[in-house]
């Protein structure tokens, strides 16, 4: 078993494909390469160390991930929007029919408030 190290074990010059696939070629023990998602890390790995596992790192995972719930937050809220400003404005008729029930809704309440007022007669 491979001992696995949580800290960086060499400097390279450069991100070139070429200067990680020499620099894994001088170190066969290498068995798992970790990138950040790039192409050019993907394909230095594949050149040097054919033989290494490929593993994305922690870091890069979670930034990505976050990335994308964003962009799908911001695409569901631009639709909810879309939606609303699609409803179609209250026509006169149903404005009509809710005043209607109102006005029921407040004589029926002034009635009750008759009906609850003891009348002079009776006190």
């Amino acid at each position: 078993m491979s001992h696995v190290r949580s800290r960086p074990i060499d400097l390279l010059p450069d991100r070139s494909v070429e200067s990680v696939a020499a620099w894994l070629k001088q170190h066969p023990s290498v068995e798992v390469g970790r990138f950040d998602g790039s192409s050019e890390y993907a394909s230095a790995i594949r050149k040097g160390a054919p033989e290494a596992r490929q593993v994305r790192d922690r870091w890069h995972i979670v930034k990505n991930l976050a990335a994308c719930v964003s962009v799908q937050l911001a695409k569901t809220l631009t639709g909810l929007r879309r939606t609303e400003e699609r409803r179609p404005a209250r026509t006169q008729a149903l404005q009509q029919v809710q005043q209607a029930r109102a006005a029921e809704r407040a004589a029926r309440y002034e009635h009750i408030m008759e009906l609850h007022t003891p009348r002079r007669e009776e006190r």
